[in-house]
């Protein structure tokens, strides 16, 4: 009796040990296990990169590639993922959708190199920018406000800007030489370059002054000055008897604006003056001193 019921529990051990050994090999072979490779361009086998598997956008693993370029991933339920791959100096990459069946799974993934983008900003040194003949170190700019200020009659609004440049200085109106001055609401900038032994100084003098008038080509523009005077404020001349007449009337008449918009313009500029004036002469004859006055009269 003894005897049988040891040869009974063996056998329910037995059939225990086999049951569950089933179940074992039965749960394993319902999981599945993946190998990811990642190379680089050149085939060459890539060692620590950050390999993630996700599903819908989750993290459910993540590891790292071996020195074989191989991360792995155990005991994976089988379904849909994803795989996201890093490495420094690569471009991220990733597979939208990998089935996983169970069992071993295996796949390969090839990064592309990152490209390295670097922005270098060249300044121009002190010295190279002082001996620029067009940079600042050599010119000077009137503002708006500073060319408002400049006398209005053309013939003095010249003279001003010659005493601000200085003697010899050639003027230029848009880059031409001898052309008459435009008036000062069509002008926008006026520089004086300072430099004489600059290329484009092929005259004598001291320097150049560029007046650079303003683009009338979205609107049409004009403008009317008139001016008067005669000798009411005048004093009379230490070697004349009596004050002699004098008169100046001036007018100027400017309009400007686009023939065809924003491609062409016309301008249109009108002066003129309009005076009279004495001069004394003080002579010694043998008859004794003569002074008088002697009359000028211009029309322009």
């Amino acid at each position: 009796m003894r005897l049988d019921r040891l040869q009974s529990c063996a056998i329910s051990v037995l059939i225990i040990v086999v049951i569950s050994s089933q179940f074992v090999v039965a749960q394993n072979s319902s999981n599945a296990s993946l190998d990811v490779e990642v190379r680089d361009p050149s085939g060459a086998l890539v060692n620590k990169a950050q390999v993630q598997l996700l599903s819908n956008g989750r993290l459910q693993a993540a590891t790292q590639s071996n020195q074989n370029g191989e991360a792995r991933f155990n005991k994976v339920a089988p379904g849909r993922y994803q795989i996201h791959v890093e490495a420094p100096g690569f471009k991220p990459h990733d597979i939208e959708a990998i089935t996983l069946t169970p069992g071993p799974n295996r796949t390969e993934i090839s990064l592309e190199i990152e490209v390295i983008k670097a922005d270098v900003e060249v300044a121009e040194e002190a010295a190279v920018r002082n001996t620029n003949p067009n940079g600042p170190a050599f010119s000077n700019v009137l503002t708006a406000e500073q060319i408002a200020q400049l006398p209005d009659d053309p013939d003095e609004f010249e003279n001003a800007i010659n005493q601000l440049a200085g003697p010899g200085a050639q003027i230029r109106v848009n880059g031409f030489r001898g052309g008459k001055l435009p008036p000062k609401s069509q002008i926008r900038e006026i520089r004086f370059r300072l430099n004489p032994y600059a290329a484009e100084n092929h005259d004598a003098g001291f320097g150049l002054v560029d007046i650079t008038t303003k683009p009338g080509v979205n609107s049409w523009h004009g403008s009317f000055n008139f001016g008067f005077r005669d000798e009411s404020l005048n004093g009379r001349q230490a070697f004349a008897t009596f004050r002699g007449p004098e008169q100046q009337r001036r007018f100027g008449l400017s309009l400007d604006g686009p023939l065809w918009k924003n491609h062409t313009s016309l301008f249109l500029n009108a002066d003129g003056s309009l005076f009279f004036d004495a001069k004394t002469i003080v002579a010694t004859l043998p008859s004794g001193n003569f002074t008088d006055l002697a009359y000028r009269h211009q029309d322009d």
